[in-house]
């Protein structure tokens, strides 16, 4: 693993729960307003950052096994066990609220239909899933499923990819659940898979440079978001996924040449992150009620408020990182043989060399 991309990671997740703290420290039923104004409104940038993330670690990650069929239940176990057990650990503990306190919700929460799509991460027709980031773990999903097909063969995996960007690109269907494979947020995974490989296949010159260029795109349209210059859906898609690319493909391979300094901290928040996504939503308006409720809004400003309730629930989603994601994680995960190990088999006749 790259610390370069973990601090990624950590910066992502941190501006997604200030994006989504400003969103609901702006709901009337809590404080109705803004303190920093439009400063987080750059927020979405970060879906773009861990989409390509997403495509680079996975590709980085799995590389030694494309084209190696007799890995898929390895690969399938792997990716299963880091995603669903944490999720659905998560949302046990998000989905009797809804149950308990009718007052919560929409009352969408309570169809069966959406408990069963949520559960299996199957992607929303219409309104929000009960855990509301989940919508971007169906298109992981998706992707990892996609990915599989590299694993078996990797001809058929770059059929399925050219087929996919094909209907990216072409748009066919107009009627669930087909419109999913046409969500616009597979482009920067895509993205993340090719830098990657350009990061593997390639001697990048001067790789700092690259990731300065993508720095720099991604903080001009921060600016652009900021002050109200709208730019049009697809070409941003398209500029934040290159931005992205150049940022980790100059980060990555600036770190195969010399290890790039990271504090510790920011790895552990990048280590954390996926628990802090999943968690930060519920955690922030657990919250908003408490302090509602106490009016600490008319004891402290809110300024200072809006920064303790954010620090407030990525605290909480490192806590239950290390609680509960971390446990599970370690649980049944498949053992790889040690070379002794491997050693003794050989010599035993047990496995093939």
């Amino acid at each position: 693993m790259f610390n370069s991309l973990q601090a990624c990671r950590a910066a992502a997740c941190l501006l997604v729960v200030l994006y989504h703290t400003d969103s609901i420290f702006n709901l009337p039923k809590y404080f109705g307003e803004r303190p920093f104004g439009t400063l987080f409104d750059c927020g979405p940038i970060a879906l773009d950052l861990l989409f390509v993330l997403s495509g680079f670690i996975i590709l980085h990650t799995h590389r030694d096994d494309l084209g190696k069929p007799e890995r898929l239940g390895n690969y399938l176990h792997r990716r299963f066990h880091r995603l669903f057990p944490t999720y659905w650990a998560v949302l046990l503990c998000v989905l009797p609220v809804f149950f308990l306190i009718p007052s919560f919700g929409d009352g969408s929460q309570r169809d069966l239909g959406v408990v069963l799509r949520s559960l299996f991460l199957l992607p929303e027709p219409a309104g929000n899933p009960i855990i509301v980031v989940s919508w971007s773990l169906s298109l992981e999903v998706l992707f990892y499923l996609a990915f599989g097909s590299l694993v078996i063969h990797r001809g058929l995996g770059l059929a399925v990819f050219a087929a996919w960007a094909y209907i990216l690109w072409k748009a066919p269907w107009s009627e669930y659940p087909l419109t999913f494979l046409q969500n616009p947020y597979f482009i920067p995974i895509l993205g993340g898979m090719v830098a990657c490989e350009i990061v593997h296949r390639s001697n990048i010159p001067e790789p700092l440079r690259w990731a300065v260029s993508g720095g720099s795109i991604l903080l001009g349209v921060s600016i652009c978001d900021g002050i109200g210059v709208v730019i049009p859906f697809n070409a941003r898609i398209a500029l934040l996924s290159g931005a992205c690319m150049l940022l980790l493909m100059g980060l990555a391979a600036e770190e195969k040449r010399a290890r790039i300094p990271v504090p510790k901290f920011i790895c552990s928040l990048g280590d954390a992150s996926y628990s802090v996504y999943l968690v930060h939503y519920p955690a922030l308006s657990v919250f908003c009620k408490i302090a509602k409720s106490l009016s600490l809004d008319t004891r402290i400003p809110h300024q200072l408020l809006f920064l303790g309730l954010s620090a407030s629930a990525i605290i909480v989603g490192m806590v239950f990182a290390r609680v509960v994601e971390l446990p599970l994680r370690r649980w049944k995960q498949p053992k790889k043989p040690t070379a002794v190990a491997v050693t003794a088999l050989v010599q035993q006749g047990r496995l093939a060399a």
